[in-house]
C-alpha cells in the first residue's frame, strides 16, 4: 500500500490496501492471497508538495512486490521447517515402531512377510534366512508353495482362499524344504489386506519355526500310544489275573458251601470249613481291593446307579458293625437328620463300601470311647416340601453329607498326606499288619465318582473325623427293588417238571463245583468244556437254561452264545454268563453277545438258585431259618422258667458235659476273639442236643459277655 501524499497515512482500517500488481517475478502463492496485507511501505517528502514521477512510483511498486515476496517466502520457509520437523518426528516414531515390531518378531523367532493375491512374496524380513535358509531376494517374486512338499500345498492354498473369502485371520502349519533338502515345520499366521473398497489386495503376516514343537508333539504322541498300549496290556493283565485268582477262589468258596450242606460232618470238620470260608472271603476282599485300584488307575471304574433305601442301608451298617464295636467296648452311633430323603439313586455298592471302609477303620484303631456316623443334607429347611425343593438343583440332584468321627489316637499331620495314596498307611496301620492300604484311596476315588470329595481333620490323642459328600438323585418307593430274605435251598418243590441245566466251563474244578451244587437240589445237569460241546449238547439235549463261561479255549462263550441265539430255539433258552472279570462294564459286552444275565465269580449259591428261579419260574424247598430252629428248640427243649427269665441259667463247667473237647476249644478261641458270629455257628451245632446251653451262649453273646464264656471254657481246657 503506497499513500503518495504529504499527509500522514490513514489508519489501516480506513485504508483498505489496493491489490498488488502482478509481476513476472511474483511468487505463485501471491495470486491466491491478494487481499492479504504483507507489510507497509511509506514514501514521504517532508519539504513540501511533490509530484511523483511514474518511474518512481513504478520503482516503489516493484520494491513492494519484492518485499512482499520475501516476507511470504520467509513465512513459507518457517512453515516448511515446521512440516519437515513434524514429518521427521513422525518418521522417527514410525521407524521406532517398526523396529519394536521387528525386535519382537526377532525375539519370538518370527519373520514378517507380505504376499499379493496370487500368494507371491512381495516382502520378507531378513529374519527369514535363519528360518527358511533362503534370503529375501531368493524368495521375493516366488510363492511359498514352491518350497513345500506336494501333499501340503493344497491345504495351504485352501486356507488362503478361505481367508480371502471370509476376510478373516488365518493360521496354518506346513512343512518347508530348505536348500539342503532338510524338512522344517513352519506356522504361518496372517490377515488379508483390504483396499478402501474392502477388496482383498494381498496378505500380510508372520512365520515361525515350530520344528522343535512338532518333534516334541511327536514324542508325546508316541508316548501316548505307548501308554495306551500299556493300558491295554494292563487291562488284559487285570482280566487274566482276575480269571487266574477268582477261578481257584470260586472252587474254594464253592466247595465249602457244598460240603457245609453235609449234615454228617462233625463239629470240628464244620469249624474247619468255616475257617476255610472266612479265609477265602478275606482273600477275595484283598484281591477285590487290588483289582479295584487297578481299575481306577486304568480309568475303567464306572458309576452303576440304582434306586435304594438310604435309611435301610444305614440300619444294615449299624447291625453289621455294632457287634464289632461292642466287642472292643466302643459305642457305635449312627445319626441321620430327618430331612435326608429315604429313597435315593446313586451307586449303592460304592457308597456302602466307602462307609464300611471308614467305619471299619475307625473301629479298628479306636480303643476307647466310640465311633459316630452323622448323615445330613447340606441345606436344612424347616418343612419337608421346602427341604426337597431347596436341597435339590434343577436336575433333581441332592447333596448328602457324611461324617465319620472317632475318639481314637488321631493321625499326625505329616501322615495325613499319604492316607489317600495307594498302599499308603499310617504308622498305626502298619503296626496292625491288616489290610492293603488301599481302602482310603479307593474310597476317595469312589466319592469323587459320585460327585463329591472327602477331607480329614485329626488331632493326635483326641480323634479323627472324615467328611465326605456325594451327589444323588431323589427316588420313589416303587423304584426300589424289594429285598428278600436269603434262605438256604435244599431241594426242588414237588409237582414240577424235570429241569435240565447245561453247565459250560473249561476249568474242570469249576465245572464239577457247579454240577454238584445243582445236582444236590434235584436238577438234571450236563456239562461241556468249550463252546463246540455246548452247541452240540444244546442242540441234542435242549436244556432249559445254560450257565456259560465266557473265557474258554477253542470257542469262547461269546461265540457260542451268538450261534445259539442266532437260532429261533436258542432265543427261548436263557443263557447266564459266568465270568471272572473284575470289570463291571463287561456286563454290556456280555449282554450284547446275547446272554440274558451275568454272574461274576466267585459266585454264591443263593445267586445261582435265584437266577434259575427268575428265568424258569420254579419253586424251591428251603431250610428252616435259624430263628425258626431256635424257637422250636426253645419250645421243645428249654425249661419254661428259664424262657420266662424267672430261673436264671448259670454257665458252668458242668454245662459242657458230653461236648467234644474240639468244640469247646473252638468256642474258647471264638470267645477270646469276641467273634459273635462264630459262637452262634457253634451254638447251632448243639441246638438239639443241649438247648439250654444253646440259649445260654446266645444270651451271653447278645449281652456281649464274652469274658464269661472265656472263663468257663478255659477251666475245661485246663
Amino acid at each position: 500500500t503506497l499513500p503518495l501524499s504529504h499527509s500522514p497515512p490513514l489508519p489501516l482500517s480506513h485504508c483498505p490496501p489496493p491489490p498488488l500488481p502482478h509481476s513476472p517475478t511474483q511468487h505463485p502463492a501471491l495470486s491466491t492471497q491478494h487481499s492479504r496485507l504483507w507489510g507497509l511501505l511509506i514514501a514521504h517528502d517532508c519539504r513540501g508538495a511533490r509530484e511523483w514521477h511514474s518511474s518512481e512510483i513504478e520503482s516503489l511498486k516493484q520494491l513492494c512486490v519484492q518485499l512482499a515476496i520475501a516476507i511470504q517466502q520467509c513465512t513459507l520457509f518457517e512453515q516448511a521447517k515446521t512440516e519437515i520437523a513434524d514429518r521427521k518426528q513422525a518418521e522417527e516414531k514410525l521407524r521406532q515402531s517398526e523396529q519394536r515390531f521387528r525386535d519382537v518378531s526377532e525375539a519370538v523367532g518370527e519373520y514378517l512377510w507380505e504376499m499379493d493375491t496370487n500368494a507371491i512374496y512381495t516382502f520378507v524380513t531378513d529374519r527369514v534366512k535363519s528360518i527358511k535358509r533362503y534370503s529375501p531376494p531368493q524368495l521375493i517374486g516366488r510363492a511359498p508353495i514352491e518350497f513345500m512338499p506336494q501333499e501340503d500345498r493344497e491345504k495351504f492354498n485352501k486356507i488362503l482362499r478361505d481367508a480371502a473369502t471370509t476376510k478373516s485371520t488365518f493360521k496354518v502349519e506346513h512343512r518347508h524344504i530348505t536348500p539342503t533338502g532338510k524338512i522344517i515345520w513352519e506356522e504361518i499366521s496372517g490377515i488379508p489386506l483390504l483396499d478402501c473398497n474392502s477388496n482383498v489386495v494381498g496378505f500380510r503376516g508372520a512365520g515361525l519355526n515350530i520344528t522343535e514343537r512338532k518333534q516334541a508333539e511327536e514324542v508325546l504322541q508316541k508316548a501316548k500310544e505307548a501308554a495306551d498300549t500299556a493300558n491295554r496290556a494292563k487291562s488284559e493283565f487285570l482280566a487274566n489275573m482276575s480269571h487266574e485268582l477268582r477261578t481257584p477262589l470260586n472252587a474254594i468258596l464253592g466247595f465249602t458251601q457244598i460240603m457245609n450242606r453235609d449234615s454228617s460232618l462233625n463239629p470240628e470238620q464244620q469249624e474247619h470249613l468255616r475257617i476255610i470260608n472266612r479265609s477265602g472271603e478275606h482273600l477275595l476282599s484283598l484281591i477285590n481291593d487290588i483289582l479295584e485300584m487297578s481299575k481306577i488307575e486304568a480309568g475303567r471304574t464306572t458309576l452303576n446307579e440304582k434306586s435304594f433305601d438310604l435309611i435301610r442301608l444305614l440300619n444294615i451298617l449299624s447291625e453289621m458293625l455294632r457287634l464289632k464295636a461292642s466287642n472292643k467296648g466302643l459305642k457305635l452311633i449312627i445319626e441321620y437328620s430327618p430331612e435326608i430323603p429315604q429313597y435315593v439313586r446313586t451307586d449303592e455298592i460304592k457308597l456302602r463300601q466307602v462307609l464300611i471302609n471308614l467305619l471299619g477303620n475307625a473301629i479298628k484303631f479306636t480303643e476307647a470311647g466310640g465311633v459316630t456316623l452323622r448323615v445330613s443334607s447340606v441345606i436344612s429347611p424347616s418343612s419337608l416340601v421346602k427341604e426337597l425343593a431347596q436341597m435339590t438343583d434343577d436336575q433333581g440332584q441332592i447333596t448328602i453329607l457324611f461324617e465319620v468321627e472317632d475318639t481314637g489316637p488321631g493321625i499326625a499331620p505329616e501322615e495325613i498326606t499319604q492316607l489317600f495314596q495307594a498302599f499308603g498307611q499310617t504308622e498305626t496301620g502298619r503296626k496292625s499288619q491288616q489290610g492293603t492300604g488301599l481302602g482310603l484311596a479307593i474310597s476317595k476315588k469312589f466319592v469323587q465318582l459320585m460327585g463329591g470329595d472327602i477331607t480329614i481333620s485329626s488331632v493326635v490323642g483326641i480323634g479323627t473325623k472324615f467328611t465326605f459328600n456325594i451327589q444323588s438323585r431323589l427316588a420313589q418307593f416303587q423304584e426300589v427293588q424289594t429285598i428278600q430274605e436269603t434262605r438256604k435251598v435244599i431241594g426242588l418243590a414237588p409237582n414240577q417238571p424235570e429241569y435240565r441245566i447245561l453247565v459250560v466251563e473249561d476249568v474242570k474244578v469249576s465245572r464239577i463245583l457247579l454240577v454238584k451244587l445243582l445236582a444236590s437240589v434235584g436238577f438234571f445237569v450236563r456239562e461241556a468244556a468249550d463252546g463246540y460241546e455246548a452247541i452240540a449238547l444244546w442242540s441234542s439235549w435242549s436244556p432249559h437254561l445254560i450257565f456259560m463261561d465266557m473265557q474258554m479255549p477253542s470257542m469262547d462263550g461269546y461265540e457260542a452264545t451268538k450261534r445259539i441265539k442266532a437260532q429261533s430255539k436258542g432265543q427261548a433258552t436263557p443263557i447266564v454268563a459266568l465270568t471272572t472279570s473284575a470289570f463291571e462294564e463287561q456286563r454290556r459286552s456280555v449282554l450284547s453277545a446275547g446272554c440274558d444275565d451275568f454272574i461274576r465269580k466267585p459266585f454264591r449259591e443263593e445267586i445261582i438258585f435265584e437266577k434259575i428261579a427268575q428265568y424258569l419260574g420254579l419253586k424251591y424247598i428251603y431250610e428252616e431259618s435259624l430263628s425258626d430252629e431256635r424257637q422250636k428248640a426253645e419250645d421243645s427243649k428249654v425249661d419254661s422258667s428259664y424262657l420266662s427269665g424267672n430261673s436264671p441259667y448259670i454257665l458252668a463247667v458242668s454245662s459242657f458235659q458230653d461236648i467234644s473237647a474240639e468244640w469247646v476249644a473252638a468256642l474258647h478261641q471264638a470267645a477270646i476273639e469276641a467273634d459273635g458270629e462264630l459262637i452262634f455257628s457253634l451254638a447251632e451245632q448243639i441246638t438239639n442236643s443241649n438247648a439250654m446251653l444253646f440259649k445260654a451262649l446266645t444270651d451271653l453273646v447278645n449281652s456281649f459277655q464274652f469274658e464269661k464264656i472265656t472263663y468257663v471254657t478255659e477251666q475245661i481246657i485246663k
